[in-house]
């Protein structure tokens, strides 16, 4: 079992990918870089952050 994000954490991804869903892509490294200039704040949240924009990218692209 892996470790769960947390509910605030995910909830945050669905809401960044709805205001801008041009801007989410499969790669990690981009939508880190993005979520880097949009402003977000924590290092340890963006890249978890960006790691739930990359499965809702996947997902969404099958």
């Amino acid at each position: 079992m892996g470790k769960r994000s947390s509910k605030s954490l995910r909830r945050i991804a669905l809401e960044i990918s709805d205001n801008y869903p041009d801007k989410i892509s499969p790669s990690f490294e981009e939508n880190k870089a993005f979520l880097k200039e949009i402003g977000f704040p924590s290092k340890r949240a963006r890249n978890v952050v960006a790691g739930l924009l990359v499965n809702a990218a996947k997902k969404e692209s099958i």
